[in-house]
This record gives C-alpha cells, structure tokens and sequence, in this order.
C-alpha cells in the first residue's frame, strides 16, 4: 500500500473505532455493507471483519483486504476507488447497516 493510500486508511480507521462513528454510519468492522460497481453497475452486499474470521465465499470480507480497507471508515454515498490488477475501478456505497 503506497504511503498515501496507508495514510488515509489510517485515520478512517481511527474514526471507525470512535463512539461518534455509530451516529454518522461510518462503516466499522462488523458493519454490512451494499456495494456498487459503477462500471459494471451490479451491487453487492458484504461484512467486513476481522481477518480471522473472513469467509469471502459468504460475503464476509477481511477489514484488511483490499476492498475492506477502503471502506473502513467511508459512509453512505462515498464513491471510491479500488486498485486492481485490470486497473481501477470505481464503487459506492449505497447502505450502512449492522
């Protein structure tokens, strides 16, 4: 993870462990997660958790896999961008839930 990328996981991190991040729907380990791919505008619902529990084959994704550290700390409606071996591609997210 490029210095940047590593910086900006880091304090979304920081503000998904806050008390404040339940109110604001900030997305956490354990939150589940609707997701759109805008290329290809199909949606998917995921968990993110911790590593030792990951069952990707169930939608129960690492909070330090790719897509789970850039939705660390993220809200309702942000759109960003995940680096692939294809290129980038971009996402939203359409609902918080637990």
């Amino acid at each position: 993870m490029n210095p940047t990328k590593l910086n900006a996981f880091l304090s979304r991190l920081a503000i998904s462990q806050s008390k404040a991040s339940r109110f604001n729907s900030l997305i956490t380990i354990g939150s589940r997660v609707v997701l759109k791919n805008l290329a290809i505008q199909e949606t998917f619902t995921l968990k993110i958790v911790s590593t030792e529990k990951a069952r990707p084959q169930m939608g129960e994704i690492s909070c330090l896999s790719i897509i789970g550290t850039e939705l660390l700390g993220q809200q309702q409606g942000a759109i960003f961008t995940i680096d692939t071996p294809n290129g980038q591609e971009l996402w939203q997210v359409l609902k918080v839930g637990d």
